[in-house]
């Protein structure tokens, strides 16, 4: 039985707080349905009525006739309530867990809740042994889509020419410490950073616009900006008053350079379909940031950033290497096991009226 757009009317994501985490379940959710609802996840255990009624109360469903999701999806640690929703919807809910991809964590969950989960998805380089309903993916998943794009492009296209006046935009996408100092983005990679991008954007006569992340020092950017020796705008979410121009930044900056210590920029990058640069100091980058680096090189998605850059060959022949973004890989994980669902209970109803 085929899938067929607009089967799934509800899908439901656990809410966790970490903005690059809620974007990879969105980007998932947005290319099954548009009918996706965020819920919060008990912190204390609750049992199957009680999980219903935070549910009625919450106003995600109606107490007499609840209309439980065909899809839910959250992080491993979220498995065991995720299979509270898989119960009480009589099994028919698909339950989708995401594995972090930095740190390959245990899956704290139990052994039959593991076992009832349609889809847990992992990256190559942890360890996955023993894990069933597996998916391997590449790059973190994302809300980048061709679609998104062309919405953001013509939302900031204006922004971003006022700001380029006809010379190519270069967008620098900043990261920073990761996770209690186990990383510091030194002074030393920021002064580094900002040699390689200034070569770059006088190289292509372009303009070049700056955003940073949550994880970015103050330290970190005061250096980057003081470094830099051309001209630039700036972006830094944590104070700005006004809308973030991320997204539209992807859609309309002609050459991106991202930091290899976020994963989640690496990949919503590359998903842009643009030339890629990356800059790749091993003092800033995890293990397996470092993996996830090495593997997008490989593939041509990204391009080193250093003293030996040249835009023009890069650009030139960039296109055929373009990364898929993994949402669209999970996506259509979901869809097929939809799709079997659906037909083992067409087969059971025929089966029941034989």
């Amino acid at each position: 039985m085929a899938y067929t757009a607009g089967t799934v009317t509800r899908v439901w994501i656990t809410k966790t707080t970490r903005d690059g985490d809620t974007n990879a379940r969105i980007g998932i959710a947005e290319r099954i349905t548009r009918d996706f609802a965020e819920i919060e996840v008990p912190t204390e255990f609750c049992t199957l009525v009680e999980a219903k009624q935070r549910l009625v109360t919450a106003g995600l469903i109606s107490a007499d006739q609840p209309q439980w999701p065909e899809v839910i999806i959250g992080p491993c640690f979220h498995i065991p309530y995720m299979q509270l929703i898989k119960v009480l919807s009589e099994g028919k809910t698909v339950v989708v867990a995401l594995r972090p991809p930095v740190r390959g964590l245990p899956i704290k969950a139990s052994k039959e809740d593991v076992a009832n989960t349609d889809i847990i998805v992992s990256y190559p380089y942890h360890d996955n042994a023993g894990l069933p309903n597996l998916l391997l993916c590449d790059t973190v998943p994302n809300r980048i889509s061709a679609a998104m794009l062309l919405q953001q492009k013509s939302l900031w296209g204006g922004y971003f020419q006022d700001i380029a006046q006809h010379r190519p935009l270069v967008g620098l996408l900043v990261g920073g410490d990761i996770g209690d100092k186990r990383k510091v983005f030194t002074i030393d990679a920021a002064q580094t950073l900002a040699s390689h991008v200034s070569r770059l954007v006088k190289e292509l006569g372009g303009a070049l616009f700056i955003t940073t992340s949550a994880r970015t020092s103050a330290e970190l950017q005061r250096t980057l900006c003081t470094s830099l020796s051309v001209p630039f705008e700036f972006y830094d979410p944590k104070i700005a008053q006004s809308a973030n121009p991320y997204l539209g930044l992807l859609a309309c900056a002609d050459v991106l350079v991202v930091t290899a210590d976020s994963m989640s920029m690496c990949s919503e990058a590359v998903s842009s379909h643009k030339p890629v640069y990356v800059f790749y100091e091993p003092a800033i980058v995890e293990d397996k940031h470092a993996l996830v680096a090495e593997q997008l090189l490989s593939s041509g998605s990204l391009q080193i950033l250093d003293n030996h850059t040249r835009a023009d060959k890069f650009a030139a022949k960039y296109g055929s290497h373009a990364q898929q973004n993994s949402s669209d890989v999970i996506a259509h994980a979901v869809k097929s096991k939809l799709a079997e669902k659906a037909q083992n209970t067409q087969s059971a109803n025929l089966m029941a009226a034989i």
